[in-house]
């Protein structure tokens, strides 16, 4: 690339500039590629508490805080192989989910 840049006629800060600024957007790319979303998070959470034998089940519940009791309006069961980002990114206010081996 800075051969390239030199037939053009670029100095060689601008070369160097340049090449810089080529690394660090290679490098952000990479770091975004590599961090997980916090659904992930999540899922593995669960996963690896089902897993661990410490527990059989494990609940979510998804409440906003209004001062007021919970009410739980409903509660899915679902196997612990089931979980996965679509499934969290769904789920829907005071409803229990309970996870299970």
């Amino acid at each position: 690339m800075a051969a390239r840049l030199r037939r053009k006629g670029w100095s060689e800060a601008k070369i160097a500039r340049a090449i810089a600024q080529r690394d660090d957007a290679s490098r952000r790319e990479r770091n975004r590629a590599d961090r997980q979303t916090p659904l992930i998070d999540w899922c593995n959470l669960i996963r690896d508490a089902l897993a661990s034998g410490a527990t059989s089940s494990l609940g979510l519940l998804l409440h906003f805080h209004s001062g007021d009791a919970v009410e739980i309006k409903a509660r899915e069961v679902l196997r612990g192989g089931q979980v996965n980002e679509p499934i969290l990114a769904a789920i829907r206010e005071d409803v229990l989910y309970e996870f299970r081996n």
